[in-house]
């Protein structure tokens, strides 16, 4: 597959669209091209596409994203990340190999060669004080002995 290099904010809409989760998305651009063909289409053309029902292609193409879009947009420029998408030649292979992986994740920094070990950090809303202490705790320490954190917001 080629890298293809989709505008954020064409992969902030599709993501932000009602019943499109990361199966979907990825069937979708792949069908049609790009996130933005998807939102070129008509309701009918849509509802063609598996597991489509008029209903629902209407509800995605109705879908306002603006406000969330340039909140994600915002968000990303001040942490200093970037977008990389499933389409991208950065995107690891072992990532894309998972069952219903994501169509794009956020990343700060750079995955190199010695990131093929590493440890992903999952949160929970209702975390413990100690909870965080000793997450940090072993994540730092972890960390310290080379091994690659990855963390959705941490």
């Amino acid at each position: 597959m080629s890298s293809k290099n989709f505008p954020i904010e064409d992969l902030l809409r599709l993501h932000n669209a009602p019943n499109v989760g990361p199966a979907t998305f990825i069937a979708l651009v792949e069908e049609f091209g790009s996130p933005a063909e998807v939102f070129g289409k008509t309701s009918g053309e849509l509802s063609k596409f598996k597991g489509i029902t008029t209903d629902r292609a209407e509800l995605i193409l109705s879908t306002n994203s603006k406000e969330f879009i340039s909140n994600q947009l915002e968000s990303v420029e001040r942490s200093g990340c970037r977008l990389v998408s499933y389409w991208s030649d950065e995107y690891p292979n072992r990532l894309k190999a998972i069952y219903d992986p994501p169509p794009f994740y956020f990343i700060k920094g750079e995955i190199k060669e010695e990131d093929a070990y590493s440890l992903a950090v999952v949160g929970t809303r209702g975390v413990t004080e100690y909870g965080k202490v000793m997450t940090e705790k072993i994540v730092t320490e972890l960390a310290r002995e080379g091994l690659t954190i990855i963390s959705g917001l941490a």
